[in-house]
């Protein structure tokens, strides 16, 4: 004899029956965080700078930096990372920076594939602050940094 089910009969599993509101179900994770579509909005608003726009002569963001500037803020996003201040560099720059929780991080990106990166933590006061160029960051370093500026 064959017995027919429907979707809301409990699950059977190694002859238990499993209510269906006791089953879990993964939790989803996000990949980036909250703040992360409210960067467009910001560089787009930032791109409209023109000349002279801090009236002491600032440049205009280039396009090519503004987009390799999204490229190299996605190497650091977290779900929980905290959102940036973006702002503008005199020199047709941007800077993303962060100063939470006792973490000085700034990300300067000049033009592409010329980045600053400069990072402080208060709290290891006799640890030296670094300063220095893409061409030395690596992938453990990124980590590293975003460890620390994620934690209380």
């Amino acid at each position: 004899m064959t017995t027919s089910t429907s979707i809301n009969d409990p699950l059977t599993i190694s002859q238990r029956p499993v209510e269906r509101s006791h089953v879990s179900r993964p939790e989803i994770v996000p990949l980036w965080p909250q703040w992360f579509p409210t960067i467009d909005l910001k560089m787009r608003r930032l791109a409209r700078l023109g000349d002279n726009w801090d009236g002491y002569g600032g440049s205009p963001i280039d396009h090519e930096t503004l987009i390799f500037s999204i490229d190299v803020l996605g190497q650091f996003l977290r779900p929980s990372l905290p959102e940036p201040q973006i702002v503008p560099t005199p020199h047709g720059g941007l800077q993303f920076e962060w100063h939470t929780n006792g973490v000085d991080l700034e990300i300067e990106v000049r033009e592409p594939y010329a980045v600053g990166i400069y990072f402080e933590d208060s709290r290891t006061p006799n640890e030296a602050p670094l300063d220095y160029d893409v061409t030395t960051f690596d992938r453990a370093s990124v980590e590293r940094i975003v460890s620390r500026l994620i934690t209380v």
